[in-house]
């Protein structure tokens, strides 16, 4: 009950923001930046929730080295790669599965061992060997 209470706080914290809570400015969407000066791409909520969550990674992975990674608009492999929040070594963070692409719940608990979460994982996200962390 803890993890679902756990998952819940996240998704509040994290999903269904809008521009001002993550510090998005420019313009239309691809013109726009984070505060950071990160484009307006997976790797900029990424780094924006590790900047703001102690115990933050950034991970990501090539589409064309991950090709079980299969979710995207039915891409396959995913085309370019992407870029996600893991906090705690434990919750897959990704707000933009969830609110810009719109196909995915957004957060993952990689603890989870219910068949169900471990394929949406894998849907999404590829097998884990194929991440990279960011600046490794």
């Amino acid at each position: 009950m803890l993890d679902e209470a756990f998952k819940k706080a996240l998704e509040e914290k994290w999903l269904n923001r809008d521009d001002t809570f993550w510090g998005i400015t420019g313009g239309d969407d691809f013109g726009c930046t984070f505060a950071d000066g990160s484009p307006f791409r997976c790797t900029g909520y990424a780094r924006e929730i590790k900047r703001r969550t102690p115990g933050t990674e950034v991970w990501g992975f090539y589409g064309e080295d991950n090709p079980r990674a299969t979710a995207w608009n039915g891409e396959r492999p995913l085309s370019g790669g992407h870029d996600f929040a893991v906090i705690n070594d434990r919750w897959i963070v990704d707000p933009w599965v969830h609110d810009v692409e719109g196909v995915g719940p957004g957060v993952y608990d990689l603890c989870d061992p219910h068949p169900a979460n471990i394929a949406a994982v894998e849907k999404f996200y590829g097998e884990r060997a194929c991440w990279q962390k960011e600046g490794s």
